[in-house]
């Protein structure tokens, strides 16, 4: 049999020989003191022992260890070498490439003084239309928030897509693996409303990925802000519908009423379920699988958000429930509709698994259901 090839890590995608050559060839063009080849031996030597994020921190050092100059001169330096921007006219994301974080994760840890603090933001504002800058602009909104919202503020009105993105996903409460950011609701909903009806959906995404991270917080402030964009009919109606629900998709697994309402779920709807059978016995890297049906007893259509929790079993043989997405429909008077869900349950990063008894309920329109238990064996 010939050997399954393994993919390479995440990492070692990002950041390799071939990756850096992308990095010194443009830097040895504009520095003539500048030792490509020292370089990329050195930087690669750190790379084995090294996790993706150490690896950005690693050649953030290096550069400033080869480079020759101060602070501003290195970034002038950076700038130079810097390939085309990203295709401003796209609709859509085109992320750059990963190697150049490590350019705006330079200006982030040496540049965030009072005294670089513009000529920085400056720095940040041209790299991040080759690769986000959403983690280095959030140490120059911890240390100086009235001036980098000044800036944001200015950046809302870009031409190019990836600046005015940079104004939500860099302002995100939440952001993951983000330096945390000390911004108020009041703060960044200027600049939310400013960017909900951009033209570009990579842009529409993040300011929905960023209501989704407030409504965590202030849910309801989060639907009030919905609601108002809606009458204010900026966007087009496809456009707000999917806005609504990519920033309220936390609070519909929470079944939180208001938002569920808005998004046209009723959340005293009239049904009924039957038929409900699942797996009793699962072993671990097998299926379960659950089955039901649903029937309307309205005499209007009705629609519906299907979900389903699984209460999961940990360490200490308490259970913590998770809830996933199933389906969304409209049903007619009296129509029923039948559905199974087949899933592998098997260990992964996110989430270790325990043998024992685990827990399956549906949760139709917010609302959940009796739970059923079914036991995982390992074999």
């Amino acid at each position: 049999m010939t050997p399954l090839t393994q993919r390479p890590l995440l990492k070692d995608q990002l950041f390799n020989a071939e990756k850096l050559r992308l990095l010194s060839q443009p830097l040895a063009r504009c520095c003539a003191t500048f030792d490509a080849s020292a370089f990329e031996q050195d930087t690669l030597a750190g790379f084995a022992e090294r996790e993706l994020r150490e690896r950005i921190v690693w050649i953030r050092t290096q550069l400033r260890q080869h480079l020759p100059g101060t602070y501003r001169q290195v970034v002038d330096l950076l700038l130079q070498a810097l390939p085309a921007p990203c295709d401003p006219t796209l609709l859509d994301n085109d992320f750059g490439d990963f190697i150049y974080a490590p350019y705006s994760d330079f200006v982030a840890h040496y540049g965030c003084t009072a005294e670089d603090l513009d000529f920085s933001l400056h720095a940040l504002g041209e790299m991040t239309t080759r690769f986000s800058s959403e983690y280095a602009i959030r140490p120059f909104l911890q240390a100086f928030p009235e001036e980098t919202l000044a800036r944001l503020q200015q950046w809302i009105n870009h031409p190019h897509y990836h600046v005015r993105r940079l104004v939500s996903e860099g302002t995100r409460p939440r952001l993951p693996w983000g330096q945390k950011v000390s911004l108020s609701w009041s703060q960044c909903e200027p600049l939310l409303t400013a960017l909900h009806a951009d033209p570009t959906g990579f842009v529409r995404r993040s300011v929905a990925n960023h209501l989704n991270d407030w409504s965590k917080i202030h849910p309801e402030q989060v639907v009030r802000c919905l609601q108002q964009w809606r009458m204010q009919q900026q966007a087009p109606p496809a456009h707000l519908q999917y806005l609504c629900q990519h920033s309220l998709r936390t609070l519909v697994k929470q079944g939180h009423g208001n938002a569920l309402a808005l998004l046209g779920y009723d959340v005293e709807a009239n049904y009924t379920v039957s038929d409900f059978v699942f797996t009793p016995r699962v072993v671990l890297g097998e299926a379960l699988t659950f089955g039901f049906t649903l029937q309307t007893q309205a005499k209007v259509a009705q629609r519906f958000v299907l979900d389903y929790v699984l209460f999961y079993r940990n360490k200490k043989g308490q259970h913590t429930a998770k809830v996933y997405k199933l389906k969304s429909c409209v049903l007619a008077p009296g129509e029923t509709l039948t559905l199974q869900k087949s899933l592998v349950l098997q260990q992964r990063s996110t989430r270790t698994l325990y043998p024992g008894l685990q827990g399956i309920a549906l949760q139709i329109n917010g609302h959940q259901g009796d739970r059923f238990d079914f036991e995982l064996y390992f074999e």
